[in-house]
């Protein structure tokens, strides 16, 4: 194996799915910017009025799914 094929096949592959990269950074990007107003909603806003309706195992599973 000659000296620098390795990295040579790296770059290939970076430079032809270039695209899917980027696709898969901007969802994780929505999904942590949607996970994020969740989360504050709960604790500042509308959601966070009607927590007292909610049984009372119900909030720390919601904060758990919106966290991950």
């Amino acid at each position: 194996m000659k000296k620098g094929t390795f990295k040579g096949l790296l770059f290939q592959e970076f430079y032809t799915d270039k695209k899917s990269y980027f696709y898969s950074v901007l969802a994780f990007l929505i999904i942590t910017l949607l996970s994020l107003l969740g989360l504050l909603s709960f604790k500042f806003g509308n959601l966070g009025k009607y927590e007292h309706l909610m049984p009372p195992d119900m909030k720390p599973f919601i904060d758990i799914i919106l966290k991950y």
